[in-house]
């Protein structure tokens, strides 16, 4: 059996580890879309993207990263906040 100790830092990792949803406005959806699109008709591909959300503690910053545009799209909508 694990000794409390262990108990509690087995507990305080699962915490660590679980997963957060994010998720995006309809508004900041159209927005990716579109800009998807356009990456596709420059370079024939979509490529990979990264996505970013940083809490800023009233409100979370969401970026999007292109790989192959090499271009970020920043969709915080701060009048939400």
């Amino acid at each position: 059996m694990f000794q409390r100790q262990e108990m509690k830092f087995l507990l305080s990792i699962k915490s660590f580890y679980k997963m957060t949803k994010f998720e995006l406005s309809d508004t900041q959806e159209e927005k990716l879309k579109a800009w998807k699109d356009a990456i596709f008709i420059v370079f024939n591909a979509y490529g990979s993207f990264e996505f970013r959300f940083t809490s800023s503690g009233i409100g979370d910053k969401v970026e999007v990263y292109s790989t192959i545009a090499k271009t970020t799209l920043d969709l915080t909508e701060v009048e939400n906040w």
